[in-house]
């Protein structure tokens, strides 16, 4: 009975020995993106686009994880009219620039580049020559953002607790297998 017991508990190192490597594998990504410029795009890979603001807004996204808990982001999406006509482009802002920035905006002509491959998320927009949003800004606001991740997934303590997640994972397939065989 006892050994059945142990043999149930043991089927499930896997997922400890997962979890103990991805939480190591976070930390990995997390310190290489704090090192390369936070993930953002580069200048010339950016999707251009000028138009009327026609409306603008503070969007909260709540995150709810599965065992309670939740997390809320928050960002500015401003409604871009393109100039040739078509459809109305969504663009994000990042919650860091100030919103006092933007709703002069509302109404008027900008041009803005942006990553199409990340929501939308604005780099540059200038509005009547004048320049809201640097794209010098945004990355060190991206650096930002990746060395808090950094810090927070490389510290010590996550650092120790997700190797050891990882070996009990490990010893526990080990030791199952060796009680499968028999030879335990």
């Amino acid at each position: 009975m006892l050994r059945k017991l142990v043999l149930w508990v043991l089927g499930y190192a896997w997922v400890a020995l997962l979890v103990g490597l991805g939480g190591l594998g976070m930390a990995a990504y997390s310190s290489y993106s704090a090192g390369h410029g936070g993930g953002a795009r580069a200048e010339g890979e950016l999707s251009a686009a000028s138009g009327e603001v026609t409306e603008g807004r503070e969007v909260t996204v709540e995150h709810k994880r599965r065992r309670g808990g939740k997390t809320t982001s928050k960002y500015f999406e401003l409604d871009l009219k393109p100039d040739g006509g078509g459809e109305l482009l969504k663009l994000r802002v990042d919650h860091a620039i100030p919103q006092s920035k933007l709703e002069p905006t509302i109404g008027s002509r900008v041009t803005a580049r942006y990553d199409a491959d990340d929501h939308n998320t604005v780099y540059v927009l200038n509005a009547g020559g004048t320049e809201l949003v640097a794209y010098a800004d945004m990355q060190r606001i991206l650096v930002a953002k990746a060395e808090s991740n950094s810090q927070f997934f490389g510290s010590t303590g996550m650092l120790v607790f997700f190797a050891l997640v990882a070996l009990v994972g490990g010893g526990g397939l080990v030791l199952r297998r060796k009680m499968l065989s028999g030879s335990a």
